[in-house]
C-alpha cells in the first residue's frame, strides 16, 4: 500500500514512516540494531556461561528488536546478517565457533541450549499476525485491508493452503509486509506432518496445478467445497461425475470445463492415499488449533522450524568408538547435567565436556598456544580429554577416593571412563543418582581448575568444594522456599 505523505517523515506509535517502504525500515531497525549490540557490549566484560548468554540474549538483547521486527517488513539480508554476527561474536567472545551453530539451537534433550535461531524467530513473530487476523474478536480496523487483498483467494481459507512462492508473490501483489507474512507462515507449516489426504484442500494448492497455476473456484467455495474428499465418492473409489457434483452441491451446468480441468489436474498420489484411507476428514486442522490458543502461539511457530537431527554429530560419533559396543543414551546424555545440579557454571562445564571443547594441552600445542602438549600433571603422556580426566596417575587415586566416599554413604557405584564422561542412571532412586552424577561433574570441574592452576589434585580440597557447594545449593533452596525438596536430595550426606 503506497501513501503520499504532506512530508518527509511522519512519527506514531514509535515509528517513523518516510516516503520510501525500504528506508522506514531501515530507519526503525537501524537504531534498535545499536542498542541490540550496546547491550551484549555491556554484558561482554562478565565471565558468562554458554547458557548464562543465551539468558542475556533472550531477556535483555533480543526484546530490544522485537517491536520493529514484529510491525515493519523483514530487515534486508545484510541487516540480519548483522544481528547474527553480533549474537555469535558475543556466544564466543569474538573467536570462532566451536560448536556448530545447527547444534546450539536445539533443545537440551538434542544437544542444544535453546539458541535463537534469527530466521525462525522473525518467522515465528510474523507468523503470529495470521492469529490476529483469523481471531474473530479482534476487531481491529486494519484487518479491512487486507481482507480486501485476500478474500479473491478465499480469505481465511489461505492460510491452510499448501500454497507456493508464486502465489505468495502474486497475492501480495507489492505489499512487502504481507508477502513476508504469507512467506513466513508457508515456511513454518510446510513441514507440518502430511495429514490424510482426505483432508488435502483443493484451493491454492501447489500440488494441484493447471499450466503452474493453482486453483480457486469462489462459487464452489462458497458451496462449502474445501476438501479433496468431497469430490469423491468412496463407493466407486473414484471422483463423483460431474451430474452429481451439480445435485449434491448446487453447482451450475456451465461449469462442467471447471469440473474437468479440476479433476484432472488431482495428482494420482492423492488420489491413490485417498483409497486407503476412507475416513472422513474429522482432524482438527493446525489453524483451529493455533486459535484456539490463548499464548505461546510464538513458541509453536519457532518450535516448529527447528528440525531435530536426523543423524548423530560427529563428536557423538566420536564418543560411540571411543566406548565401542556400548550403546550411548544421548537423551540421557544431554539432560543428565541439568537434573544433577542447578549451577550454570556446572552445566556449562558438561556441555562443553561432552561437546569435546575443553583446552586440553593437546589442542593448545597444535594451536601453539602451549609449549607442550604434555599433561601438567604427570608430563610423561600426551593430554587429551581421556588422560586429563581419567587415566592419568595422578587422576585415578582421587577418583578410587571418590568411590570410597560415596561407599561411606551407602552410595555403591564402580566408575567408569563411560559413566564419569556421562553419568549414571543404575540406582534404585532418582535422588542418588542426581547425587552421584553432580560429584562426578564437580570432580571433573576441579580437576580441570587444578590443572589450571598448575597443581595436582588433592581429595580434601575436592571435598571442601563439595561443601561449598552444597552450601550454595541450601542457600538458593532457602531462597526459593524449596528446602524439603534439598534436604530429601542431600539428607544422606554427612560430614565429619
Amino acid at each position: 500500500m503506497k501513501f503520499h505523505w504532506t512530508s518527509d517523515e511522519a512519527t506514531t506509535l514509535g515509528i517513523t514512516f518516510t516516503n520510501n517502504e525500504k528506508d522506514t525500515v531501515l530507519k526503525n531497525i537501524l537504531p534498535k540494531l545499536q542498542n541490540f549490540k550496546n547491550c551484549l557490549k555491556s554484558w561482554h566484560h562478565r565471565k558468562l556461561t554458554l547458557i548464562g548468554k543465551n539468558t542475556v540474549l533472550k531477556t535483555f538483547a533480543l526484546p530490544k528488536l522485537i517491536y520493529v521486527l514484529t510491525v515493519l517488513p523483514n530487515p534486508p539480508n545484510d541487516v540480519i546478517n548483522d544481528i547474527k554476527s553480533a549474537i555469535f561474536n558475543f556466544i564466543w567472545d569474538g573467536k570462532p565457533d566451536k560448536i556448530k551453530r545447527t547444534q546450539l539451537i536445539q533443545s537440551v534433550e538434542n544437544g542444544g541450549i535453546q539458541l535463537t535461531n534469527i530466521d525462525s524467530f522473525l518467522n515465528a513473530i510474523k507468523c503470529s499476525w495470521v492469529k490476529r487476523y483469523l481471531d474473530n474478536t479482534n476487531t481491529s480496523t486494519w484487518k479491512l485491508f487486507y481482507q480486501k487483498i485476500l478474500k479473491k483467494y478465499g480469505d481465511s481459507l489461505l492460510f491452510e493452503c499448501n500454497i507456493n512462492n508464486t502465489i505468495l508473490h502474486e497475492i501480495a501483489n507489492e505489499n512487502i509486509f504481507l508477502s513476508d507474512v504469507l512467506s513466513a507462515w508457508s515456511d513454518v507449516t510446510h513441514n507440518l506432518e502430511t495429514q490424510n489426504s482426505s483432508k488435502t484442500i483443493l484451493w491454492n494448492n501447489k500440488d494441484i496445478t493447471s499450466n503452474n497455476k493453482t486453483f480457486f473456484y469462489k462459487d464452489w467455495f462458497e458451496r462449502s467445497i474445501k476438501y479433496v474428499d468431497q469430490l469423491y465418492d468412496y463407493r466407486i473409489k473414484d471422483f463423483y461425475s460431474f451430474d452429481n457434483i451439480c445435485y449434491i452441491y448446487g453447482i451450475p451446468s456451465n461449469n462442467f470445463l471447471k469440473y474437468y480441468t479440476l479433476i484432472k489436474s488431482i495428482p494420482i498420489h492423492i488420489k491413490s492415499e485417498i483409497n486407503t484411507n476412507n475416513t472422513p476428514c474429522t482432524q482438527t486442522t493446525f489453524v483451529e488449533n493455533i486459535l484456539g490458543r490463548k499464548n505461546k502461539t510464538n513458541k509453536i511457530f519457532y518450535t516448529l522450524q527447528i528440525k531435530n537431527p536426523t543423524e548423530n554429530s560427529k563428536i557423538q560419533i566420536k564418543w560411540q568408538v571411543l566406548f565401542g559396543e556400548n550403546e550411548l543414551n544421548w537423551k540421557h546424555i544431554f539432560t543428565m547435567p541439568y537434573k544433577a545440579t542447578i549451577e550454570s557454571t556446572l552445566r556449562n562445564f558438561q556441555y562443553k565436556y561432552i561437546h569435546r571443547i575443553i583446552a586440553t594441552n593437546k589442542y593448545l600445542f597444535k594451536c601453539k598456544l602451549s609449549n607442550s602438549n604434555l599433561c601438567d600433571f604427570c608430563s610423561e603422556n600426551i593430554e587429551t580429554i581421556e588422560h586429563l580426566f581419567w587415566e592419568c596417575k595422578h587422576i585415578q587415586p582421587i577418583w578410587n577416593q571418590l568411590i570410597s566416599f560415596l561407599e561411606q554413604h551407602q552410595l555403591n557405584v564402580k566408575l567408569s571412563f563411560l559413566n564419569v564422561s556421562f553419568g549414571i542412571n543404575s540406582l534404585k532412586s532418582i535422588d542418588c543418582n542426581n547425587i552421584v552424577n553432580f560429584m562426578v561433574i564437580l570432580m571433573k570441574y576441579f580437576i580441570l581448575n587444578m590443572k589450571y592452576k598448575k597443581q595436582v589434585p588433592n581429595f580434601n580440597c575436592f571435598v571442601h568444594s563439595l561443601k561449598l557447594k552444597i552450601q550454595i545449593e541450601k542457600e538458593i533452596a532457602l531462597r526459593n522456599d524449596t528446602l524439603q525438596i534439598f534436604e530429601q536430595k542431600w539428607n544422606r550426606i554427612k560430614f565429619s
